[in-house]
């Protein structure tokens, strides 16, 4: 499972909360934003 966290650090981003930590979370209460900085985490890892 990839830890979103650990994403978040190496791409420099302010973590979305300490309850966010995998891509199973429900990605579909997220907004726009969020979701952007999702995906700048998941490309750092």
């Amino acid at each position: 499972m990839l830890n979103v966290a650990e994403g978040f650090r190496k791409a420099g981003i302010e973590p979305l909360g300490a309850e966010f930590t995998s891509v199973t979370d429900n990605m579909a209460d997220l907004s726009a934003e969020d979701a952007a900085k999702v995906a700048r985490a998941l490309e750092a890892l």
